[in-house]
């Protein structure tokens, strides 16, 4: 195993579907999609992923990367991993390039090579009150 196989790291991603409609919420980074099927909330959410974390290394913005999605977010995630029988877990492995080159030809800020995202897939329920 070498170096770079240690340099990677985790995002959790609520996908939930309601009306037609799935919505995935990474949680680490509160960055929020929705389309109409579920393989392609599952390419939009990895694709916005990989652009944040591409852009903040790129930038020198690692300050303004991680923002936590609210409370409530990470409680429905943390229930449907632990409560909810019917939903769907899996791990998409996202590589990330880190040994692009610039304009000047030289490499950019240590980019990780690649992310998991833990995802937890449920469907929504409509509480009445």
């Amino acid at each position: 195993m070498g170096a770079s196989s240690s340099q990677g790291s985790m995002y959790n991603v609520l996908i939930q579907h309601e009306d037609n409609i799935y919505t995935a919420h990474c949680l680490e980074l509160d960055i929020v999609t929705e389309a109409p099927t579920l393989d392609q909330v599952k390419l939009d959410i990895v694709d916005l992923i990989r652009s944040a974390i591409e852009y903040a290394f790129r930038h020198d913005n690692l300050d303004h990367l991680f923002r936590a999605a609210p409370l409530e977010i990470w409680e429905e995630f943390y229930r449907c991993l632990r409560e909810d029988p019917s939903s769907e877990r899996e791990e998409i492995k996202i590589e990330i390039p880190s040994a692009q080159q610039t304009e000047e030809n030289t490499v950019p800020h240590f980019i990780p090579p690649w992310v998991i995202t833990n995802v937890c897939r449920t469907t929504r329920s409509t509480h009445v009150a």
